[in-house]
């Protein structure tokens, strides 16, 4: 019997507009109160018989603290199996991207530690690599079999509904 307190997957959202509309695309969640924090239950049946149970929840402030010490907190917690990060990253400056498209890491590069010497600042770069399970995953599902199913509206405000999906490094 599986433990009531592992899930499949944590979603983290930086903003709660975004929580917002992925709790719409939910067909059934449950909003759960533990002490000030409030995050939402969800289980997700797929067609193959598969089922993934959800926790989902806005940081209380941006930042890399507040992401960390929540994700500390998630694992503590639930003992997710994934844990993934949810958002519009609006602050993405790229002629390929447009806004309400998908960007899937392969690699996330910490840029912050870093040590102040005479000459200036020299960065220790960390990389970080997601589950091959998450990224093959990613590859597999096409664009088309899901996005239909989004009745947000695209940030920039264009008629087009399937997002582009770019594969690469997050920094």
């Amino acid at each position: 019997m599986p433990n009531e307190k592992q899930v499949d997957f944590v979603v983290l959202f930086g903003l709660r507009e975004e929580l917002q509309a992925f709790l719409r695309l939910l067909p059934d969640y449950k909003t759960e109160n533990a002490g000030n924090f409030r995050f939402h239950r969800a289980e997700i049946h797929l067609k193959g018989g598969q089922r993934y149970r959800l926790i989902v929840f806005a940081l209380p402030e941006m930042g890399n603290y507040h992401a960390a010490a929540a994700t500390a907190r998630a694992i503590d917690v639930w003992n997710p199996r994934f844990i993934l990060l949810g958002g519009i990253a609006g602050a993405v400056k790229h002629t390929d991207y447009e806004l309400g498209d998908v960007i899937v890491a392969e690699a996330i590069v910490g840029y912050e530690p870093g040590k102040q010497k005479d000459d200036g600042l020299h960065r220790r770069l960390k990389s970080l690599r997601p589950a091959g399970e998450l990224i093959d995953a990613a590859r597999k599902l096409r664009p088309e079999d899901w996005a239909l199913r989004a009745d947000e509206k695209r940030p920039d405000g264009s008629d087009r509904t399937i997002p582009t999906v770019h594969f690469g490094v997050v920094v």
